[in-house]
């Protein structure tokens, strides 16, 4: 995609892979959990690096509604889409879940201004909780970097053992702490990393849905089915059928 402007906002966030960002002539380099905010005057392009698949879930909008949205909730703000030097932002794992969903919930969603100011105030509320990553403030170093490794589609597949890996440390003392810090066990959290990894496939593909499981790690198809029920409350077939039934 080459340097462009257009006549409306945009919102992106990076799901999988590595690329870089040309913005106003400057180059920034992109990974899973980047978030930009594009206002209609950006100049800026999008170019993967690496042979690995690059995904990313794009909102475009009204120009006239991001001013609306700045005169009614963000007056005075020099964040986001009104800062004077555009830099993205960066959310953790649970955080990019969250915006995934939010996105999924828009694109079933009638094209009026309710619905989407709900959207947009939904990932501004998330964006002033990314500054730390959700659950990690206060957590040792290597547990941190442990959970920025199991962003890459890789170690999503490999799974617990990888996060170990990461940590460095015993994995008694890694489930130990992992517990302490987030409240779930490291297989729970390898969990929730691959559903929200099958749920992207579900929502952007049309790789059935057998090779989505297989490709978050998942062997054992009935395993699969009941974690994905269990955290989206309905099977993966379900899901990807509510996204493409339009609602009513």
């Amino acid at each position: 995609m080459g340097l462009h402007t257009h006549d409306f906002a945009e919102i992106f966030w990076v799901n999988e892979g590595t690329g870089l960002h040309l913005i106003n002539g400057r180059r920034e380099r992109l990974q899973a959990g980047d978030l930009w905010c594009i206002h209609p005057e950006d100049s800026h392009a999008l170019e993967v690096s690496g042979g690995d698949s690059f995904a990313i879930t794009n909102v475009a909008f009204p120009s006239e509604a991001l001013e609306w949205m700045r005169t009614r909730y963000f007056s005075g703000q020099t964040r986001w889409f009104w800062t004077k030097e555009r830099r993205g932002d960066r959310v953790d794992t649970a955080r990019l879940h969250a915006l995934n969903a939010a996105a999924d919930q828009l694109a079933a969603a009638p094209r009026d201004r309710l619905h989407f100011e709900h959207f947009l105030l939904g990932v501004f509320s998330v964006l002033t909780g990314a500054r730390e990553e959700e659950g990690l403030e206060g957590a040792p170093e290597w547990l941190a970097e442990a959970c920025r490794g199991m962003r890459a589609a890789e170690a999503v597949r490999e799974g617990v053992p990888a996060f170990f890996r990461f940590a460095g440390r015993s994995p008694e003392h890694v489930a130990r702490v992992t517990r302490a810090t987030l409240g779930i066990t490291p297989s729970e959290y390898v969990n929730r990393l691959r559903i929200a990894q099958a749920a992207f496939q579900l929502r952007m593909t049309s790789r059935t849905v057998t090779e989505i499981a297989l490709d978050a790690g998942y062997e054992n198809l009935s395993h699969f089915f009941h974690v994905f029920r269990r955290l989206h409350g309905m099977s993966p077939r379900a899901y990807r059928e509510r996204l493409a039934t339009p609602q009513r």
